[in-house]
């Protein structure tokens, strides 16, 4: 006798309730999809396993955090750079094209003529000390937007293990295909359909610069830092920032600035200064960069 063959929309739907059952018992909030190849997609928000790698230490003693930071990032190298490509080559889509009827410029290099200052800079104080403390800060959900076919910020930063969540603002689908240029990071590439968000719960673990790319529209990307606590910025387009509330007698902090490539063949560029700060006080720095 010949096997009797299952009909394939039941064969779907089975599925269908057997991912869903399967992610509940994990979370309470699931959205369940198919792709277009018919495949069960489960992504489930809320509550997460307990995370082993979960920071432990004091609360930051906020009491004695009386100390601010703030400056500028300057281009110190004579011309210019421009970026490549200049503009953000956005084609082949009917929604993203008529988002932008004229090209936007590129995100990689943003120099303010009249001060010289470099925006979309990472700026944070690179210190054992403070990574040391826990961060309420670090609870909080951090949320990157892809809309009008381009991610929003462009240039972000995290504390490390702060939970992410990847939204879709597009009424078409994106995909989000995140990882770790240095390596120092696990990545992942997910599909996203429209108004699905994607998370990611116990964020990155590693101080880094984590790589954010749509494979469907490759001119979408954008960088995010991640940095062991809260004293971080990133850069005004006129290359302003700020890093208030720092903790005092601690000597020397060493402050660390990152400046995405201008093109997909050239490497980020670096540059630190040190400064001393004292209760109470305010100090005004000047980050020089230049390219290599």
């Amino acid at each position: 006798m010949a096997e009797k063959t299952e009909d394939p929309k039941k064969q779907k739907t089975r599925r269908l309730l057997l991912a869903t059952a399967a992610a509940v018992v994990v979370a309470g909030a699931v959205v369940v999809f198919m792709d277009e190849g018919g495949d069960v997609v489960v992504v489930v928000e809320g509550p997460s396993p307990v995370n082993p790698n979960k920071p432990k230490g004091d609360p930051f003693p906020e009491a004695k955090a009386t100390a601010t930071i703030k400056g500028r990032v300057v281009f110190v190298g004579g011309e210019f750079p421009k970026p490549d490509p200049e503009k953000v080559p956005i084609s082949g889509e009917a929604h993203c094209e008529q988002a932008h009827p004229e090209l936007p410029a590129s995100e990689n290099v943003v120099i303010d003529p009249a001060t010289k200052g470099i925006g979309n800079v990472i700026v944070w104080v690179e210190s054992e000390t403070l990574a040391s403390f826990v961060y309420p800060e670090a609870a909080k959900w951090f949320e990157l937007d892809q809309k009008d076919c381009l991610y929003r910020p462009h240039v972000s930063c995290v504390i490390t293990r702060q939970p992410i969540r990847v939204k879709n603002g597009d009424p078409i689908g994106h995909n989000v295909n995140y990882f770790s240029p240095a390596g120092l990071n696990a990545g992942a590439n997910p599909d996203q359909p429209t108004g699905v968000d994607i998370p990611i719960k116990d964020g990155f673990a590693r101080r880094d610069v984590m790589r954010f790319k749509c494979d469907k529209h490759t001119w979408m990307g954008a960088w995010m830092g991640v940095v062991p606590h809260r004293f971080f910025d990133v850069t005004d387009a006129d290359g302003t920032f700020e890093l208030p509330k720092i903790l005092v007698g601690s000597g020397k902090w060493t402050i660390r600035a990152w400046w995405e490539p201008r093109s997909s063949e050239a490497k980020p560029t670096e540059a630190s200064v040190e400064v001393t700060v004292e209760e109470g006080k305010t100090y005004t720095i000047e980050i020089p960069m230049n390219l290599d």
